[in-house]
């Protein structure tokens, strides 16, 4: 290799490197112009009770219409409470963010919905203790409540 291909060479990688970082500078430049840095507030809905109740209704009754000996079904669910609000705290103190029009809210970090207490389910089909039994567990396992607050009858 001589002097000349080697001076090229060096050159060369450099111009690679240099242009690796202005790309690098430019992407970087591009995120912050769009205000990404901004911190936003993340101000949830209220919460409807009875739509929540609704979709787990229909959620359930579609899983144990799957059942064999299950022609179709209602389902009725209690819940213990409405949501719950986790904000995030700095000791005693509720963190705080500030939004784009200058409110102040708690920094939330998460919902906990609310527990399901109790399920009714009343279907028409197979009057037999396989098909109630494989409801009860059904039930059991896609709410995580005991078998005692389960009702299972045939129509």
């Amino acid at each position: 290799m001589t002097k000349f291909d080697f001076v090229f060479l060096k050159k060369k990688s450099v111009m690679v490197i240099l242009g690796l970082l202005s790309l690098g500078l430019l992407l970087i430049s591009i995120g912050t112009a769009n205000g990404k840095n901004e911190v936003k507030s993340t101000e949830k809905s209220d919460f409807n009770e009875e739509e929540y109740t609704l979709n787990l209704e229909s959620d359930a009754a579609e899983m144990i219409n799957s059942v064999s000996g299950v022609k179709s079904c209602r389902v009725n669910v209690t819940v213990e409470c409405t949501y719950e609000k986790v904000y995030a705290k700095d000791g005693n103190d509720v963190m705080k963010i500030r939004s784009s029009n200058g409110d102040e809210n708690g920094l939330e970090l998460t919902v906990k919905m609310p527990k399901v207490r109790g399920v009714a389910v009343v279907y028409k089909g197979n009057d037999s203790s396989y098909v109630k039994k494989e409801i009860v567990s059904l039930v059991s396992a896609l709410f995580d409540i005991p078998s005692n607050r389960i009702y299972v009858g045939c129509r």
